[in-house]
């Protein structure tokens, strides 16, 4: 089944599992009949660890990243073949507490075999000497795997390769040169490292195809809940994520020093894109929150998350990793919504 959208074409991996979208046509309908017009607190997560989000988000994205990341200015062609994922578990809000329950006995499982000062993470379990974790990990990761196809928990993933990512930056490098050397003004502009990240294009990403889901399921607001992050990295996350909301029309303030009137001189660079096609601008996402690493479907994420990273590791250097193609034998790709030829993370 293909549907078209605001953004592109995306086709369903769920073709032969209906039932996975049409449960959640209709979580976004109990979701909207719940939420009355009083304020409210939607919960998410057990007594231990119990998470609040804003009335509004009435569905929420487990997010986890895999694999590559680093600063795009500091690629180099040796990393070329590695890949940067960031994926996503969506739960409707108000089946969130159901679903969690069924995941936090694997949770607990897992955490109370993690040795003292070990990560809670499923690559340093299947890493560890410690056999009984890895035992528990591998018994926890096949549990979690079946509980996704269960509960038809829907996946939405970005995926990119390298080279991709380091082609691109380096093409975009050379025109702001070209477009400096050819400019005739002799002030100097302010300019700083780039501080763009493999996490944070995967991010942005992602945030497009999530505004996708919610526009083509009927919900309202999707929030994004990561595990930890430091305060830096979730700034700059921010930073992309925002950056979504103004693509049809932004504004940039650069600064910069005339020598001749040896003052500070402003200018405004103004991006507008005149009668676009489709919707541009992110509209149904709400907020970056932190679960922590006590949820379980944080940890569920997380698996999720490295097994497809595993499986996208063994294709060909050529293969566009967002493309139904390259998920056509995972073990969940009927869960997978969003893969599309000719994705943006594809291509140079």
């Amino acid at each position: 089944m293909r549907v078209r959208n605001s953004m592109t074409t995306f086709r369903f991996e769920s073709d032969a599992n209906q039932c996975t979208w049409r449960s959640f046509y209709e979580a976004a309908e109990n979701c909207l009949e719940k939420d009355t017009q009083r304020g409210r607190r939607l919960t998410a997560g057990m007594a231990e660890n119990t998470l609040h989000t804003e009335a509004q988000a009435d569905l929420l994205a487990f997010v986890d990243e895999a694999g590559a990341r680093g600063y795009l200015r500091k690629l180099s062609p040796d990393r070329d073949n590695e890949i940067g994922l960031m994926l996503a578990l969506l739960v409707p809000a108000c089946q969130s507490e159901r679903i969690g329950k069924a995941f936090r006995p694997g949770y607990n499982r897992f955490s109370t075999a993690m040795p003292e000062g070990a990560k809670l993470h499923v690559t340093d379990a299947f890493a560890s000497r410690d056999r009984k974790w890895t035992e528990t990990a591998r018994d926890v990761r096949g549990e979690f795997i079946r509980l996704v196809r269960n509960f038809h928990v829907a996946i939405v993933y970005e995926a990119c390769r390298l080279r991709v990512k380091r082609e691109c930056f380096e093409a975009q490098e050379s025109l702001i040169r070209q477009a400096h050397e050819s400019c005739s003004s002799h002030s100097r502009i302010s300019s700083h490292p780039s501080k763009d990240t493999v996490e944070s294009c995967l991010a942005m990403n992602l945030v497009l195809k999530l505004d996708a889901f919610c526009e083509e399921c009927g919900f309202r607001r999707v929030d994004m809940l990561f595990d930890e992050v430091d305060e830096g990295v979730e700034c700059w996350y921010r930073k992309s994520i925002d950056e979504t909301r103004e693509i049809a029309q932004s504004t940039s303030v650069r600064k910069g020093w005339d020598p001749d009137s040896k003052t500070v001189v402003r200018g405004e660079i103004r991006m507008k894109v005149v009668d676009p096609p489709f919707r541009l601008d992110t509209q149904f996402f709400g907020e970056l929150c932190i679960a922590g690493k006590r949820h379980p479907l944080v940890l569920a994420a997380d698996i999720v998350a490295n097994s497809l990273l595993r499986h996208l590791e063994k294709l060909p250097f050529t293969a566009h990793l967002n493309a139904p193609e390259s998920i056509r034998n995972w073990e969940l790709k009927e869960q997978v919504w969003g893969a599309t030829e000719g994705a943006i993370g594809d291509l140079i």
